[in-house]
């Protein structure tokens, strides 16, 4: 684990840069075009490029080494940033950012999601799973109250310098580390076949299937919440709507990481692993909390729920990367690529749904609906899907 820590640092930090240039690349876009459609235009192209890129990315995971993968991917990221600084900045210049961040995010998440088992073994892969996830709660808060900051201090060229640096010194450490490879059988190197892999891991294994449904009903409930929260904040404090999303945020990544610690620890002590059941109940209980968020309650009950939706989040998003992480080496990236399409298309879904709908209605309607949406799926799955109740979630034993 000791070098999977030092791949988990640069993950974080791979993640602050993100975080840091999601704030003011979308403030920039809107600065440079004064367009809002444009800056529309740059947030759609930048998701929609990852939607796209993770139908190949399991393809160029299973032929290249993921460190090869991830090392290149920071240095992709950085030198979209450095494209800004070099030259004038125009709504082409922003798009081709957009293409190149899309491509580069896709590809590292793919990477680091299928390494996992090789790097650390199916025995500790929960273990390894929890501390990405808190490393990036961590660069979540921290990229959220440094943007701020940065912009108002240095301005974007700041801020563009800064992600420079962090993209830079997470493709160093990764540089250092052994990762392992993942190498598929020639004949599954084509597209086709490498999308025919997935479909037939799915296949054999519908239980699969449905996590990667749910998964995506579930990315369109917590990009619905995303899109309400500013507009909920702003309801309740329309001179300053920046405190409750910043209390919200944090209160939720330390819910996220609370839970972290101690489905590490819960795991390191047991030797057993969450997958499919853990991952129901826990989407269900973050549906359930979401709403509360929006009720209107008391400060201290709402910021009670926020922390419990992120540690409800952060054990889901554990459970799952577990589960589909049981995925023989040569099916693994595939399967990875696949999902991580659909996560993106349920993100897409979600926020141009929330658009539309907050537009009419108020955001505890429109969180509310599609949360008992994601709750009604998730135990409907599990009610009907007799298959769960044959494969028990467990870690296989090193012989």
């Amino acid at each position: 684990m000791r070098r999977f820590r030092l791949l988990a640092l640069a993950n974080a930090v791979t993640a602050f840069g993100s975080n840091l240039n999601m704030v003011a690349l979308g403030l920039f876009a809107y600065q440079t075009t004064g367009s809002p459609l444009q800056t529309g235009a740059f947030m759609a192209l930048r998701l929609g490029t990852g939607f796209v890129t993770g139908l190949f990315a399991g393809n160029t995971v299973s032929r290249i080494p993921y460190k090869t993968v991830i090392v290149g991917a920071n240095l992709v990221q950085a030198t979209a940033m450095l494209l800004l600084l070099m030259v004038p900045a125009t709504g082409v210049a922003l798009y081709v950012v957009a293409v190149l961040t899309g491509v580069a995010g896709t590809m590292a998440a793919v990477a680091l999601r299928s390494a996992v088992p090789s790097i650390v073994g199916q025995e500790n892969r929960v273990q390894a799973n929890s501390l990405l996830v808190a490393g990036r709660s961590i660069a979540l808060i921290a990229g959220f109250a440094a943007s701020g900051i940065i912009i108002a201090g240095l301005d974007y060229l700041g801020v563009f310098a800064i992600n420079i640096a962090a993209f830079c010194l997470a493709g160093l450490i990764v540089m250092f580390l052994n990762l392992g490879a993942n190498q598929a059988p020639a004949t599954e190197r084509r597209w086709l076949a490498s999308q025919a892999t997935a479909l037939r891991y799915i296949r054999d294994r519908p239980v699969v299937g449905g996590l990667i449904a749910i998964r995506t009903i579930i990315g369109i409930a917590s990009a619905t919440a995303g899109v309400a929260i500013p507009i909920y904040s702003s309801a309740l404090d329309p001179q300053r709507p920046e405190a409750f999303m910043g209390q919200f945020w944090t209160v939720w990544a330390v819910g996220n990481i609370a839970m972290q610690i101690g489905v590490s620890r819960w795991a390191r002590r047991t030797g057993r692993s969450v997958g499919t059941d853990v991952f129901i109940a826990a989407a269900c209980v973050m549906s359930l909390a979401s709403i509360v968020v929006f009720t209107g309650w008391a400060l201290v009950l709402t910021l009670v729920a926020a922390a419990v939706t992120g540690a409800a989040s952060g054990l889901a998003e554990t459970a799952y990367q577990s589960r589909l992480q049981e995925a023989p080496d040569e099916q693994r990236g595939h399967l990875f690529g696949l999902s991580l399409t659909s996560e993106n298309l349920g993100f897409a879904a979600g926020m141009l749904a929330a658009g539309t709908l907050l537009v009419a209605l108020s955001p505890l309607v429109v969180v509310a609906t599609v949360a008992v949406v994601a709750i009604v799926a998730a135990v409907g799955f599990r009610l009907s899907n007799r298959a769960l109740s044959r494969e028990p979630d467990r870690v296989e034993q090193p012989s």
